[in-house]
């Protein structure tokens, strides 16, 4: 089961070919389990710090890098872990204190219900989730794949969950792509559109 979500993108991706592409992609192994916090996960919350220095560290690595790609997995399965226990402790810590994010337009009114389309800080992005959670019930995120550009990521991740009012069903892929200065994210954009997404990685489509 473990690798049922990395064969149904696989499946997506045959009929959606991306051409030309001049990056490392990664595979991102689902969790089968609900979980828990890890040690560093503890260790990174209660000492930021450390966070800084270890995204200081990546940030010069070369995408190919073994060390890179394996963090690269573990840092995209740790924040679709955190998100689907609502753990948002987790997060705060790899984002740049001049974070910003700009939410999808979603297939049934966005997916950010009476909120901004762009939210600056961890503080108004934690508002955001939560505001979120509270409009879709059961939302599950699952990381599929990433592709490493250096300065910037793309994500590729499975969303489903049903409106908490409307009983609507969502069951799409969503796409993210995130800027990264030092290692840390200051930039993420979450797209519901896989062409409009590449364009703005910087990929072909």
């Amino acid at each position: 089961m473990e690798g049922a979500g990395i064969a149904r993108y696989s499946t997506w991706m045959s009929h959606h070919k991306v051409e030309k592409m001049v990056a490392v992609r990664t595979p991102v192994a689902a969790s089968t389990e609900p979980t828990r916090r890890t040690l560093d996960e503890r260790v990174f919350i209660r000492f930021p710090a450390l966070v800084r220095a270890f995204c200081f560290v990546y940030a010069r690595l070369p995408p190919s890098s073994r060390l890179r790609r394996a963090f690269t997995a573990r840092s995209t399965r740790r924040f679709a872990d955190a998100f689907n226990r609502r753990d948002w402790d987790v997060l705060l810590p790899f984002l740049h204190p001049e974070f910003e994010f700009e939410g999808a337009e979603g297939p049934v009114g966005g997916y950010f219900p009476d909120l901004p389309k762009v939210h600056n800080g961890r503080d108004d992005y934690l508002h955001m989730l939560e505001t979120l959670v509270e409009e879709w019930e059961e939302l599950t995120l699952q990381s599929e794949e990433v592709i490493d550009l250096g300065d910037r990521l793309f994500g590729v991740s499975h969303v489903t969950g049903h409106g908490r009012l409307s009983g609507i069903a969502l069951d799409i892929h969503l796409f993210q792509v995130v800027t990264l200065r030092n290692g840390m994210i200051v930039h993420q954009r979450d797209f519901g559109d896989r062409d409009r997404a590449l364009e703005a990685a910087g990929l072909s489509a």
